[in-house]
């Protein structure tokens, strides 16, 4: 082995363009390997930010529709005779987010989020009923009431 580095060493010494030769192909050779390596780990590094990019919009737009200021208007009628309820009083979730009811049963609550909420309908004859209100399915009903209603950006 020392014998073939003695050789180079000679071959070099005599031709120094071989020299150049073999130190830019060792070069090339270096970059194409590491290129190799290095172009995947980039590749998936552009898959994760478009993934990510694609993230963040999507919560961008759940932040837009979960931020107030939304408006519900709906309407509360008699489950059977169909008949608009103005005497109740609805409570949205707390009651100090109250609704009054017009002569048609339509009420308005101002500055909610677009989520589920429990609406309570508190009748004059003392009886009090739960009804689910949900921004993707706008009706709900009893045995004695039923309300319809849509959430709306302010």
């Amino acid at each position: 082995m020392l014998d073939a580095v003695k050789q180079v060493r000679d071959t070099t010494k005599e031709k120094p363009a071989v020299t150049i030769i073999v130190t830019c192909i060792s070069v090339i050779g270096t970059i194409i390997v590491a290129a190799i390596g290095a172009v995947p780990a980039i590749m998936g590094r552009d898959a994760t930010i478009a993934a990510l990019q694609a993230k963040n919009v999507d919560l961008e737009k759940q932040v837009q529709d979960l931020t107030p200021p939304y408006t519900i208007h709906g309407v509360l009628r008699s489950a059977p005779g169909n008949k608009p309820i103005s005497d109740a009083q609805l409570y949205i979730a707390d009651p100090n987010n109250q609704a009054t009811l017009d002569d048609n049963g339509s009420f308005l609550v101002r500055n909610t989020f677009q989520r589920e909420y429990w609406l309570v309908v508190a009748e004059p004859n003392g009886k009090i009923q739960r009804l689910l209100m949900s921004p993707h399915v706008p009706t709900s009903e009893t045995s004695d009431v039923a309300i319809t209603w849509s959430f709306d950006k302010e």
